[in-house]
């Protein structure tokens, strides 16, 4: 089943029922390369894809892996991702978890990020760090 045309990608991922590895790994280009900037859902759901892939091809038990890999090592007890209707993780915003949680996840992420991803930008100790997800811009933004 594929949606209509004037059905986004990002919203047929959540609402659709569908394997999202799949639909995701079955859209075809939107435009040609270096014609167009504009988030499309389908690209993070890819690598989440390719962890998938990753994760079983080493042995290793996929739907636990989040909880081994990162929130055991950060003490994180109730966080869950949500899955779609074939076990496929959505990471993409589709997180629960205690308060307490979010922001033990969040202090872990931000010395990470200061730590080792942030970049001058012009001036005098001025600092940009970039993390987390930016909501779509539906805009088609040309790149000319």
């Amino acid at each position: 089943m594929t949606p209509q045309v004037t059905y986004p990608d990002h919203l047929y991922l959540y609402t659709g029922g569908v394997d999202s590895y799949h639909y995701a790994a079955t859209r075809p280009q939107q435009w040609p390369p270096n014609t167009v900037g504009r988030y499309r859902n389908t690209d993070p759901v890819l690598i989440s894809y390719l962890i998938r892939l990753a994760v079983e091809k080493s042995g290793e038990e996929y739907l636990s892996f989040p909880q081994r890999a990162l929130f055991d090592k950060l003490g994180i007890r109730t966080m869950r991702i949500e899955t779609d209707p074939f076990g496929n993780f959505l990471g993409q915003g589709y997180e629960v978890g205690c308060g307490r949680d979010w922001a033990r996840l969040a202090a872990d992420s931000r010395s990470l990020l200061l730590g080792q991803r942030c970049r001058s930008v012009s001036g005098p100790k001025r600092l940009l760090s970039h993390g987390g997800r930016r909501r779509p811009n539906h805009d088609d933004h040309t790149l000319a």
